[in-house]
C-alpha cells in the first residue's frame, strides 16, 4: 500500500497523489477498493448520455420554433413537450437506478401520466375526455393490477399503493358527483372497482391492511 510521508497514512488503489496533500505517493500499489466500471455499464452510460442529449435538444429546438418562428397561435405546444420530456427524464432515471417495485412502477406512472395528460388536455381544450374517459379507465385498470398483485405479493410492499389507489377512485369519483352534470359510466365502474378492492383487501388482507394504515397514519 501506498503511503504518504507528508501526512503520514496509507492510501490504497492505483492513486498517484496523496488525497488530502496533493504530494506524489511512496511505495506500491494495491488492489483497486472502488469497484470496477464494466463495459456493460459504460455502454449503458453512454445511451443514457445519448438520448439525454437528443431530449434536450428536441426540447430547445421546439421551444425556439414555438415562440420566436410560428407566432400565430395562442398555445405554446412546446410547454407541453417540456413536461412530458422532463417527466420521461424522471422516469428513466429513477428505472436505471433501480428504485421501483413493479406495483410502484406501475402506479407511479399510471398517475404521473394522468397528471401530465390533463394538464395538457386543460392547456389544450379537451379536458372533459381526459377527466370523464381517460382517468377512470386508467385508476380502475391500476386498482385491478395492484389489487392482484397485493394477493400475490407476500412482502406487503403493494399494500400501501393499493390502498392509495383505493382512496384516488373514492375522491375522484367525488369530485365527479359535485362536478355539473351526469355521471357517467366510466367513473361508476372505477367505484365499483375501487369498493370491491377495499372489501377484497378487509377479507384476504385485513389485519395486514390495518397494520398498514396504522404504520402510514402513525396512529
Amino acid at each position: 500500500m501506498k503511503r504518504c510521508l507528508s501526512c503520514d497514512i496509507s492510501v490504497g488503489g492505483h492513486t498517484r497523489i496523496c488525497p488530502l496533500c496533493q504530494n506524489a505517493l511512496m511505495g506500491k500499489e494495491t488492489p483497486g477498493i472502488w469497484p470496477v466500471i464494466t463495459e456493460r455499464l459504460r455502454k449503458l452510460a453512454l445511451l443514457y448520455k445519448l438520448q439525454l442529449f437528443v431530449v434536450l435538444s428536441a426540447i430547445v429546438i421546439c421551444v425556439v420554433v414555438d415562440f420566436f418562428v410560428v407566432k400565430t397561435s395562442r398555445f405554446h405546444w412546446s410547454v407541453a413537450v417540456v413536461l412530458w420530456a422532463l417527466a420521461f427524464e424522471l422516469f428513466l432515471r429513477s428505472v436505471i437506478r433501480g428504485r421501483v417495485t413493479p406495483v410502484r412502477l406501475v402506479t407511479l406512472t399510471t398517475f404521473g401520466c394522468l397528471v401530465l395528460l390533463i394538464v395538457t388536455s386543460w392547456y389544450f381544450g379537451f379536458w372533459g375526455i381526459c377527466f370523464h374517459y381517460i382517468a377512470p379507465i386508467s385508476i380502475s385498470a391500476v386498482l385491478f393490477f395492484n389489487f392482484v398483485m397485493c394477493l400475490a405479493d407476500k412482502s406487503e410492499n403493494a399494500m400501501v399503493y393499493l390502498l392509495v389507489n383505493i382512496l384516488v377512485g373514492a375522491v375522484t369519483y367525488v369530485i365527479q358527483v359535485v362536478v355539473p352534470g351526469d355521471i357517467l359510466l366510466p367513473w361508476s365502474i372505477c367505484l365499483i372497482i375501487t369498493l370491491i378492492s377495499f372489501i377484497g383487501m378487509a377479507v384476504f388482507k385485513g389485519r395486514s391492511m390495518v397494520t398498514e394504515i396504522h404504520k402510514r397514519l402513525h396512529f
